[in-house]
């Protein structure tokens, strides 16, 4: 068989030129300036098997290749690469914050008296300030004043702290009680902040406050 050399046209083995598009000749007599075949020519040039197969499988390529990828066909996205800076390692949380509060501590300190300098804490709740003879007391100021001239009661005064604000008042004493030489008188509660001086007798004593911050 003869094929044509412009347009592929398989030709018989007797044919002298090509029965198609008669521009090439099998005999070498003469031959024509071929034109480039056209898109319309080559395409309906039969294919052997062979070349069918192969065309087959690069069109189903095609067509894998432009077919839009569907919506859950993607089982598993690929890692991001190292420094590409998409990548969203897990973080740590940091423990939280611990909540402080603030405790205060009263205390009373004496300023006039047998042993100036002594303090006595003022603790939450109620505080007996006087002398401990039949009974104890919280704030004992016993040897504070000199023997022959002792002034406090055995229950003089009494201090109330509840954790912020310290109250004073006077528990029918015989010689009174006093805030900034200012007296106070049974039933009446006065009260106390920082530097104030409180006269119990004879002894001035000055409130003293601190404060400590602690984890809760």
């Amino acid at each position: 068989m003869n094929i044509c050399p412009i347009c592929l046209f398989v030709n018989a083995t007797t044919a002298e030129a090509c029965s198609r598009c008669q521009k090439f000749r099998f005999d070498g007599a003469s031959v024509a300036v071929a034109d480039s075949p056209s898109r319309a020519d080559l395409g309906s040039v039969p294919l052997d098997s062979s070349a069918q197969g192969t065309k087959g499988e690069a069109s189903n390529c095609l067509t894998r290749l432009s077919a839009p990828i569907k919506s859950g066909e993607m089982t598993r996205a690929l890692p991001p690469a190292e420094g590409s800076g998409h990548s969203h390692p897990s973080i740590p949380l940091s423990e939280s914050t611990k909540q402080t509060r603030v405790i205060l501590k009263p205390k009373l300190e004496v300023v006039r008296g047998e042993r100036t300098g002594a303090t006595f804490a003022v603790l939450e709740g109620k505080n007996i300030v006087g002398r401990t003879v039949q009974q104890p007391v919280d704030l004992d100021l016993t040897g504070q004043e000199p023997v022959e001239r002792v002034w406090t009661s055995r229950h003089h005064a009494c201090l109330h702290f509840d954790g912020r604000t310290v109250l004073i008042e006077d528990m029918n004493s015989l010689n009174g009680t006093f805030v900034n030489r200012s007296r106070i008188y049974p039933g009446q509660q006065r009260v106390l902040h920082p530097n104030d001086v409180v006269q119990v007798g004879t002894v001035q004593l000055r409130l003293v406050v601190s404060a400590e911050k602690v984890e809760v």
